[in-house]
Parts: structure tokens; C-alpha cells; sequence
């Protein structure tokens, strides 16, 4: 983050971008005030002027939108992975759809040869699950590998009518399921049809605090 601003336009920044990427939705105002601890909503608006001249964000009207550029700032041995949204009108979500930013993640973390993407989890299909031990909650960010699935998968995302499911996965009698692993007794497993497009396989799992932006890759702490 630039040195030029101030330390409330810091945590104004941090705030946005946590929000934007754990909960799909940008702070309403209110909630930016009190982050600045300033009274006027003139005050916030020229804090978010500010994060525009550093490239941190755009505006287009009241909608903030995260900028895609590299937010590294200059960290080696690192590789900037998308973040993409969970719906599209697109059929093929990771290869077309504009990312929502991008995250430095070390590069200790990730296979060189293969590609990846990062992806919120916003269901509780799968609160029951652990991948290297972390817990799949609500707002936490998946690392996924863009991969074809072995037999049997602990987690995979899958894309269905353009929308974005993680779910386990397992193959029998050439039939591919995804099923729940859900305190929710509700949620049904899905039998895999042609429609049905596995985008990759789930390699990690981030709890959704460490995307407060504190110039620190993911996998450098």
C-alpha cells in the first residue's frame, strides 16, 4: 500500500477489501464511517477518492470495486492467484470471468506447473469439512487447483448453471457424485451430469481475517 496515505485510509482499505472478498458485498457507508472515525459522509468519500489515485479500488457511481492489479507491491517469491466470483453467466467461470482482485500467495505453496484460483465459500455444503486441517466456514477462501479429480476428491468446485459448488467428490460405476459433508441434513448430493463442469480441486483453505491487506502474502506469515 502506498505511502501516502494515511493511516485511516489504510484500515478504510483493509476494511473494503476484507468485506468485498469474504462477504461478496461492499460496507455500506455507515459502516466506513465509523472505520475512518470520522462523522460526515464527505469524509469517507474523499477516503475512497484517495484509494482510487492509489489504485486500490474503482468507482463507478456509489459501487466499489477492488482493483485486479498486482497488490504485492514488489514481494519476491510469490504469484499473484484470481480471486473469481461464485456466479457468472459464462460457461467456462475461471478462464473468462473478470477476477474480483488477485492475492499474493507464497510460492512454497503452489506447484509451478499447475494453475490455480481462489474462491469464497458462501454455502455451508461443506462446514464439515478440513482440508490440512482448517475448517470450510463461511467467508474463508478456497485455493483450487484447475485439475481433473481422482476417484475420490475430499473437495472439488464444480460449476452448475453458473453457479460456483464445492462439495466432496467421488466416482462409482462411472458415475461422478458430489456430496454434502454438511451439519445441514437438507442438502442433497448432486449426480454429475454433461452440464456439469469440475473447475478444479481444493488444495488449501484461508480464514477469511488474513485478507486485511497488511502487505504480507499468504503463506509468509
Amino acid at each position: 500500500m502506498k505511502a501516502l496515505l494515511s493511516k485511516p485510509d489504510q484500515d478504510l482499505y483493509s476494511f473494503i477489501r476484507q468485506a468485498i472478498i469474504t462477504k461478496g458485498k461492499q460496507p455500506v457507508y455507515r459502516e466506513m464511517i465509523n472505520v475512518i472515525k470520522k462523522t460526515s459522509l464527505r469524509s469517507v468519500t474523499l477516503a475512497l477518492e484517495r484509494l482510487v489515485v492509489a489504485g486500490l479500488i474503482t468507482l463507478d457511481k456509489s459501487k466499489i470495486s477492488l482493483s485486479s492489479t498486482n497488490l504485492n507491491s514488489g514481494l519476491i517469491n510469490t504469484s499473484d492467484i484470481p480471486l473469481v466470483p461464485n456466479y457468472t453467466d459464462k460457461n467456462h467461470l475461471y478462464y473468462e470471468t473478470e477476477p474480483i482482485t488477485t492475492v499474493p500467495i507464497s510460492s512454497d505453496l503452489l506447484d509451478p506447473y499447475d494453475a490455480y484460483f481462489l474462491i469464497r465459500i458462501d454455502t455451508n455444503d461443506v462446514d464439515l469439512a478440513q482440508i490440512k486441517g482448517k475448517n470450510a466456514n463461511l467467508g474463508d477462501i478456497a485455493l483450487v487447483k484447475i485439475t481433473k479429480p481422482k476417484i475420490q476428491e475430499k473437495l472439488v468446485v464444480a460449476l452448475i448453471n453458473g453457479k460456483a459448488v464445492i462439495r466432496g467428490y467421488v466416482l462409482q460405476n462411472k458415475k461422478a457424485f458430489l456430496y454434502p459433508i454438511s451439519s445441514d441434513q437438507s442438502i442433497n448430493t448432486i449426480v454429475a451430469s454433461d452440464n456439469i463442469e469440475i473447475q478444479g480441486v481444493v488444495q488449501d483453505i484461508y480464514p477469511g481475517y488474513l485478507f486485511k491487506h497488511d502487505g504480507m502474502p499468504i503463506g509468509c506469515r
